[in-house]
């Protein structure tokens, strides 16, 4: 009977998806319904296009938990085998399959004939004929591809009962007393209750009669062996008011599927109805109204809804896996897009969590939603998580940050000493992401306890325990580093101290040498033995030597106590003879326990007493060489080791003082091609020998002129990348004219063979320009690279090298700088002319672009990569505005950026190559017109000051009162001395923004190339040179060298 009800209602929210997702379309909460006595409301609703909704399996039958299943086995041949169930029954869509385990082990009912069978759609098991071996734990499983759903474990176990003893039976009497006020059983007898044949109770109408106030329901066992009851548990019945619904679901359907089950809703409680359409993936096609229908045996109600279909979030760059050193920094990068009508927001996660900027300082999320980290360290290792979300959606995608260090200090386990070595043994500590390579083992002694020294460099990674052997009479401490790719680990905590006894030296002085400093005496030379390797107190050298060309002649020694000492002296030697000589090690112990070498020495040197005769010129082959001959000397005149020859050449503005030597070796030769004359100039030349301490004398003076040519001073070439070279070189230092550029030309070199000759195009037409990029050559190729100066009569003299293009392959380059200038550009509007400076310390590049952006934008533009010339020319650049420049090196797909400049762009004046900022007459300033109104004014009161001193003053005779007095140290010349010094510095560089390569100047000064102290002088005897190009670098010379003859030399 229906005691109340109200008909439903549901009103559709609208609702908005993002493309391609699944959505359910949700009414909202129905009217509360409420119930008395026994209510049972259906509601059905209706789906619109509505596609099968797939659920994981959900056990709806299923054993009692923590119960047993009894069966009876037929005892007596006119009984039939009782039947029993083990239920299991699931809902899922699809449907799910069964499976049962019987003892932890698969269970296959099918083997069992037809005793043993399985209900059809469900898993419930059916034993027809039970036997004792059906006893046992069973358990079912419900499967589908969403899941698996699993039944309470139930033991299934015989009943039986004990047979009598044989015998006849006792007969008791017992007289009738007064009822048990404890209660007695009564059988239920109506026809609302029945029992199934497995003892189940079941009630068709429940009413309050039936609800046990003053008794308890309890099932009573029989046994067919005997007339005996035996009574379950007890069980109390409580009557509440109750209805049911069709709809199970009561909570917004996230991740919900409706059920055929009922729910149970009590009186007074507000039951929640939801209207579910679900669908495939979303479309935009499928937005648009969705209608609602909700109906029972009251009434209908409908509702509509809308769905507005929005793009859903994409991440266009994933943040990728970094890998950095500690304390450098690591950039993530991540960019989203989503539907333009949402608000998208970009957050990043750090191990799960949100990231919190105001209290991480190292942690910046850049304009560009980049992730920034400064200052890494082994802590910041793990997962960063980029978070793109709007109000619909969100997608994520992370990346791994792996910051190594270098280890942490091994831990020193132990150190075992011995007479002559010691076993250290360590463990690691860890090795902060970047695997150990080696360990290195340092011990330091009391002779230099403040120096720790390797006793092992490179001890492998697999080896935590080492033998280091130990000198004799020493105090040992050991301590241990681990190194990895970053670098090496503090040291652990040092050892104990290992003490060894005293020893004979293992060892004699290295590095015995005997050589005269005067001709009359011998120096005989060792390396020092450190105090470590003395073995013992009362340390001292024993020096040895006699004449070598006399043989027979006995040692002579002395003992040279101080082992700090490296030499001993023997005065009153004749000149340049032979010496045998040795030096050993003695403490108080004895000798040395190895053999001693002898070495050969020799008394000082003289200076040789014969010229070379008959010196000549044989051949003039160009400007600068020319072979020239002589007689040698004979061997006794060079009273020393003979060195060689050398040959002095100067020109007719030159002084035989400021010779140039060409050294030709010893080579027993008596001829040389020199090839360093002045062109186009007399020249004159001499020789002479020159043993290891003197120079003989001269030969006679030879005198001739060389023709014209002008190659250039110097030419180099720098690898860049694998296809090309960036050139140095240095300008002619008599370029017999007017320079108008260079011509450099290339050709391969294979053996002895040239390939065809290429010229570089274009040519440089710029005098001032002294090097140059020649790119598009092949890869591990060697080249002849040459280049020829131009004037306008024609080339120079050629200037070649030979270098080899590297093999193909790229690294990183190093950090290149710039030089940038304003240049004009043919619509006027501001251009920069950047000017790429290689770093041709490590790997240069291969060739380079510029980036540039306004100061205060976040992103830079770029130019296309320049690979042939060596600046780039900025263009289109807006006018009085700041930019942020910077050059960026490539080799292959490494790149590094040079430093960051600021550069500001001005307007364009008449001149095509100055530049000026928007027209502002200064002479117009009221501010200039007061401030030379007060200098005029300060230097009017500064004269009268003057003048006023000078009248009241008078005149004082310093030189003639100081004279006086006996003062004679005056110079004589009038003046400030401090003007008869020039004065000493560089030139200041401009104070400007325009950067330009420094111009050499064109005179044939002889500061231009002059030797010596005539470099400092141009020809009119001036300090002017001091201040020319190329003399910044120069510090200034002694009073002894501007007076000694320069050493120049050449060696050919």
């Amino acid at each position: 009977m229906v005691m109340g009800g109200r008909q439903p209602w549901c009103e559709p929210d609208a609702h908005r998806a993002t493309k391609k997702s699944t959505t359910k379309m949700l009414g909202r909460q129905s009217t509360s319904v409420w119930l008395s006595g026994y209510c049972l409301l259906v509601f059905s609703v209706m789906m619109v296009n509505a596609g099968v909704i797939k659920y994981p399996p959900q056990m709806v039958k299923q054993p009692p938990s923590n119960e047993e299943l009894l069966f009876q086995v037929a005892s007596r041949v006119d009984e039939n085998d009782k039947p029993f169930i083990i239920e299991c029954e699931a809902e899922g869509e699809p449907a799910p399959k069964y499976r049962w385990i019987k003892n932890g082990k698969e269970f296959a009912w099918q083997t069992y004939d037809d005793r043993i069978s399985q209900q059809p759609g469900r898993g419930t098991l059916v034993i027809t004929k039970p036997k004792d071996e059906d006893i046992g734990q069973y358990q079912c499983f419900a499967t589908n591809e969403l899941g698996t759903a699993t039944s309470n474990s139930v033991f299934v176990r015989k009943s039986e009962l004990n047979s009598f003893a044989m015998g006849d039976p006792d007969s008791k009497s017992v007289a009738e007393g007064d009822p048990d006020d404890r209660g007695s059983l009564r059988s239920i007898n109506s026809s609302r209750k029945t029992v199934d044949p497995e003892g189940t109770l079941w009630f068709s109408n429940v009413t309050r009669e039936d609800e046990s106030n003053d008794f308890t329901y309890a099932c009573a066992a029989t046994s067919t062996f005997r007339n005996e009851y035996k009574l379950g548990n007890r069980v109390l019945l409580r009557v509440t008011q109750s209805g049911s619904t069709a709809v199970q679901t009561k909570n917004p359907p996230i991740g919900q599927f409706l059920t055929r089950k009922n729910t149970v809703v009590l009186k007074g409680k507000t039951l929640k109805l939801w209207c579910i359409y679900s669908g495939t993936e979303v479309g935009f096609a499928d937005a648009g109204k969705y209608k609602c229908l909700a109906e029972n045996k009251f009434g209908t109600e409908e509702a509509e809804g809308s769905l507005v279909v929005k793009d859903r979030t994409k991440i266009t760059e994933k943040p990728q896996d970094y890998e950095v050193r500690a304390g450098d920094a690591a950039t993530f990068r991540c960019n989203a897009v989503s539907d333009p009508d949402l608000n998208l927001s970009i957050d990043w996660l750090t191990d799960g969590k949100k990231i919190d900027f105001e209290t991480e300082p190292r942690f910046i999320q850049q304009s560009d939603f980049s992730l920034s980290i400064s200052k890494t360290t082994e802590l910041d290792s793990g997962s960063y998580t980029c978070v793109a979300s709007t109000e619909l959606d969100e997608v994520k995608e992370s990346a791994t940050l792996i910051v190594q260090d270098a280890p942490n200090a091994p831990r020193l386990v132990d150190v075992t000493c011995n007479d002559k070595d010691a076993s250290v043994e360590w463990q690691p500590q860890g090795d902060n992401r970047a695997p150990i390579l080696g360990y290195i083992i340092q011990y330091n002694t009391s002779f230099t306890p403040d120096t720790w020294e390797n006793a092992f460099d490179s001890v492998p990674s697999a080896t935590t325990k080492f033998t280091v052997n130990l000198s004799p009479y020493a105090n040992y401490t050991f301590r241990v580093i681990a190194t990895n790719k970053i670098g090496p680990s503090l040291p652990s905590k040092h050892s104990a101290v290992c003490t060894t006894p005293i020893a004979v030296p293992n060892k004699n002085p290295e590095g015995v040498e005997g050589k005269g400093t005067h001709k009359n005496n011998l120096v005989i030379k060792w390396s020092p033995m450190p105090e470590i390797e003395h073995n013992g107190p009362g340390f001292r050298y024993r020096v040895y030597w006699r004449r070598h060309d006399k043989p027979g002649s006995s040692w002579n020694t002395a003992d040279v106590v101080e082992w700090q000492q490296d030499h001993f002296v023997v005065e009153n030697q004749p000149t340049f003879k032979p010496y045998e000589i040795k030096v050993e090690a003695h403490n108080e112990k004895g000798q040395a326990n190895v053999a001693i070498p002898t070495t050969i020495g020799w008394s000082g040197e003289d200076r040789p007493s014969e010229a070379p005769l008959n010196f000549k010129l044989d051949n003039l082959y160009d400007a600068t060489s020319a072979r020239l001959s002589w007689d040698p000397v004979s061997n006794a005149s060079i009273n020393g080791h003979f060195k060689g020859y050398k040959i002095q050449t100067w020109t007719e503005d030159e002084t035989e003082a400021k010779a140039r030597d060409v050294i030709i070796d010893n080579n027993g030769e008596s001829s040389a091609l020199v090839e360093s004359f002045v062109p186009y100039t007399r020249n004159y030349a001499r020789v002479l020998v020159f043993n290891g301490a003197h120079d003989g004398p001269p030969s006679n003076t030879i005198e001739f002129v060389t023709p014209e040519g002008s190659p250039v001073d110097s030419l180099e070439a720098i690898p860049m990348g694998s296809s090309g070279f960036f050139l140095i070189w240095k300008k002619p230092k008599r370029p017999n004219g007017v320079l108008t550029g260079y011509h450099i030309f290339y050709r391969t070199v294979q053996g002895t063979e040239l390939g065809p000759q290429s010229e570089r195009d274009p040519p440089i037409r710029d005098p001032l320009v002294t090097r140059a990029k020649l790119a598009r050559l092949d890869p591990n190729t060697k080249y002849r690279i040459s280049i020829r100066a131009r004037t306008k009569v024609g080339q120079g003299s050629e200037y070649y090298i030979e270098r080899e293009t590297r093999a193909a392959g790229s690294a990183v380059p190093g950090r290149p700088s710039m030089l940038w200038e304003h240049v004009s550009s043919q619509s006027g509007a501001p251009a920069i002319k950047l000017t790429w400076i290689p770093n041709t310390d490590t790997n240069p590049g291969s060739h380079f672009y510029a980036q540039y952006r306004l100061i205060g934008e976040s992103l830079f533009e770029k130019t296309n990569p320049e690979e042939y010339h060596d600046f780039i020319i900025l263009e289109g650049l807006q006018a009085n505005r700041i930019y942020e420049v910077r050059l960026v090196a490539v080799d292959g797909t490494y790149e590094t950026p040079s430093q960051v400049e600021e550069i500001e762009t001005y307007t364009r004046g008449a001149s095509p190559n100055v530049t000026r900022r928007p027209t502002d007459n200064i002479a117009t300033r009221g501010w200039f017109i007061g401030m030379m109104l007060a200098i005029a004014l300060l230097l009017l009161i500064l004269i009268i000051v003057c003048i006023i001193k000078r009248n009241r003053g008078g005149k004082y005779a310093v030189h003639e009162r100081e004279a006086a007095h006996g003062r004679s140290d005056f110079p004589e010349e009038t003046g400030f001395p401090e003007y008869s010094q020039p004065l000493d510095g560089g030139k200041r560089d401009s104070l400007g923004s325009d950067v330009k390569p420094p111009v050499e100047s064109d005179t044939d000064s002889m500061a231009e190339y002059g030797d010596g102290d005539a470099g400092r002088f141009t020809e009119d005897g001036s300090f002017i040179g001091q201040y020319g190009t190329g003399q910044r670098g120069k510090k200034k010379r002694s009073s002894q060298e501007a007076t000694t003859p320069s050493n120049v030399a050449t060696f050919v």
